[in-house]
């Protein structure tokens, strides 16, 4: 009888091999999907696991102020395991390499959400900014806007955070480690942080019609660790050279900042936008140094395909062709005021929901608005403006 039954399962098993179906285990059915990468998850809700990662290749094309040339890398490689526990833990680990074989930790947090709001510490992102808190495999262009690569949003090793995620609104009130610095413990002998919060809004959520609002905060408390009176960026083309818009000593204390963000999806058609202000407070007789920056951009998808919305996130189109548009701008000041301006146009492919092919064409300038010789630095290139032309091959499992 027992041989009988087992031929008749083996034959039921490879009579349907060819359906989907589930793992029966002693406790609740088991679904699995590897549609990417490999995902498992009970069918109570109670357990859930998954391994995924990106895999981000770029070449660049740059002259003037960029340099002069071009380069290639791989932007990202980047591996995660992430799940959840009882239903109510959650957890996500993940590592980023590089092609000279370096590796990082990205994220390593522990996230309980079996309260009204959820209590998360660890590594991550400080909550602040659309575009920087989207992931960098759904972002509509290569690079993030320009004025991220000088405010202190990164992530660091010890944060605690509060905060709610609902259909229509979120929000998130945390105190986070400074990292990065020159010197992370002071001269008191203690680790300094930053305070901060984000808040967002969708008044309107339904598929392929959204508006979304969003506002944050951050203060940056360096204690004895006084700072660079700087600010610099690649200007959206990462092998470039580092512009410096204004450079100064070894004054600042800490930093606030302060930001605005506003999204409009419409059908195919989406309008985004965030404004910033940066304020770096130095010590008494030292120049104070301040940006204020902004970008707008528009998206519109050739084969009627929506931007995806989900808890003051976006996510890419689920296929399709994409066009994009974005114009930036900013002002920088220390004694004398630096402007810039940016334009980015781009086009993406969504081959398949894993496979992602980008391109972006580049073009930015400075002007020292004061005329008091403080010139931006661009580092060992002449010249005060700049063109690129980018691709990326996008592989996300």
């Amino acid at each position: 009888m027992k041989r009988s039954a087992l031929v008749l399962a083996i034959t039921a098993a490879a009579a349907g091999g060819t359906h989907a179906g589930t793992v029966t285990t002693d406790g609740p059915d088991i679904v699995i999907n590897t549609k990417g990468g490999f995902e498992a998850a009970t069918t109570d809700g109670q357990f859930a696991f998954e391994i995924g990662g990106r895999l981000q290749w770029d070449y660049d094309n740059y002259s003037d102020g960029y340099g002069d040339g071009s380069d290639s890398e791989l932007r990202r490689g980047r591996v995660y395991v992430a799940g959840t526990i009882l239903k109510d833990w959650g957890y996500k680990f993940q590592y980023e390499f590089d092609e000279a074989g370096n590796s990082d930790l990205e994220d390593a947090y522990i996230k309980y959400a079996g309260l009204p709001a959820y209590i998360k510490g660890g590594r991550f992102k400080r909550p602040f900014g659309l575009e920087e808190l989207t992931s960098s495999k759904h972002i509509s262009t290569i690079e993030r806007a320009s004025f991220y690569d000088m405010l202190p949003v990164s992530r660091s090793d010890m944060n605690l955070e509060i905060g709610q995620e609902t259909g229509n609104y979120t929000w998130a009130l945390g105190i986070y480690e400074n990292d990065g610095l020159k010197d992370e413990i002071d001269d008191t002998g203690d680790v300094t942080y930053s305070y901060g919060g984000r808040v967002t809004f969708a008044p309107i959520n339904e598929a392929g019609n959204v508006v979304h609002l969003g506002a944050a905060a951050i203060r940056v408390d360096y204690g004895d660790n006084l700072q660079d009176a700087r600010l610099r960026t690649r200007f959206g083309v990462h092998t470039g050279e580092r512009i410096e818009l204004v450079d100064g000593l070894d004054t600042i204390e800490d930093e606030d900042l302060y930001g605005l963000e506003a999204a409009w999806v419409a059908g195919p058609f989406s309008l985004q936008g965030e404004y910033v202000n940066l304020q770096k407070n130095a010590t008494s007789g030292a120049e104070d140094v301040e940006l204020d920056a902004y970008y707008l951009m528009a998206t519109y998808n050739l084969m009627g395909q929506s931007r995806v919305y989900s808890k003051g996130e976006f996510k890419s189109p689920k296929g399709g062709v994409e066009l994009v548009a974005k114009y930036e701008g900013g002002e920088a000041e220390l004694m004398d005021t630096t402007e810039y301006t940016q334009y980015t146009l781009g086009v993406n492919w969504y081959v398949n929901k894993n496979v992602r092919l980008s391109a972006n064409y580049l073009n930015f300038d400075l002007d020292d608005t004061d005329g008091f010789g403080f010139a931006p630095i661009v580092a060992g290139v002449d010249g005060e403006d700049g063109s690129a032309f980018t691709v990326r091959a996008q592989l996300v499992f």
